[in-house]
């Protein structure tokens, strides 16, 4: 058994094993690959990955992750290149701290680096809208925000002069309540107080409608009459 270090480590015989200790394996591992380097062998060989609680000091203390199969070798002793090999598959494992074991099974190698692939710490996305309206997300230790009321939108209203409209407006609930209807310049755009507006003259003028607060902003712009003038 060698405890893994920055140097390379060689002639790793059937059985010995690789630990590198408290690896952060995150959520679990979702791949491994090795790298390594050996003379000519005539047999496959294998490299088991097993992931094991820190401290267990042996490799069948925990759980094989991934099996790596090692086909040839990639050169004679004396000039051996490095080369790396993935697993196919990687069973589920645990995530956080362990102690991650590299098991060697056949005739021998030189061992180069581990590799692994760890999936990210899951995070729970927010809840879906619900009937089109997001879901409501209150700041821990802080007192949720009064949402400002918004601002009554402007609609543009286009007249020719001379033309007379009643335009639609949300009137308010109580049926006795007192609308109040103005113009900024009613020598361009007069108004009654039933609603009546009235192009007078070419030019823009606002004309606002308020019960208890503002229920509309129409921009009035009088154009002239095609044929008029």
């Amino acid at each position: 058994m060698h405890d893994a270090g920055d140097g390379f480590i060689g002639w790793i015989g059937h059985g010995s094993w690789i630990r590198y200790a408290d690896i952060d394996l995150k959520d679990g591992i979702v791949g491994a690959a090795v790298t390594y380097a050996s003379g000519w062998q005539p047999e496959p060989r294998t490299v088991e990955v097993w992931v094991a609680p820190t401290g267990s000091r042996r490799p069948d203390n925990g759980e094989l992750a991934a099996l790596i199969h090692v086909d040839a070798s990639t050169g004679s002793y004396e000039a051996a290149s490095a080369t790396t090999v993935s697993a196919t598959t990687v069973s589920p494992t645990p995530g956080g701290l362990h102690d991650v074991y590299v098991l060697f099974r056949g005739h021998e190698f030189n061992f180069g680096a581990l590799e692994l692939t760890v999936r990210l710490p899951h995070v729970k996305p927010p809840a879906p809208a619900r009937d089109g309206i997001p879901p409501r997300q209150v700041r821990p230790h802080t007192t949720p925000r009064q949402t400002p009321r918004s601002r009554t939108p402007v609609i543009p209203l286009t007249l020719v002069k001379g033309a007379q409209v009643f335009p639609d407006i949300a009137w308010p609930a109580n049926p006795r309540a007192q609308v109040r209807w103005t113009s900024s310049d009613p020598r361009v755009a007069s108004v009654t107080a039933k609603g009546k507006i009235t192009a007078r003259s070419t030019g823009t003028a606002r004309v606002v409608v308020k019960s208890s607060g503002t229920l509309a902003t129409f921009k009035v712009k009088v154009v002239p009459h095609p044929e008029r003038g």
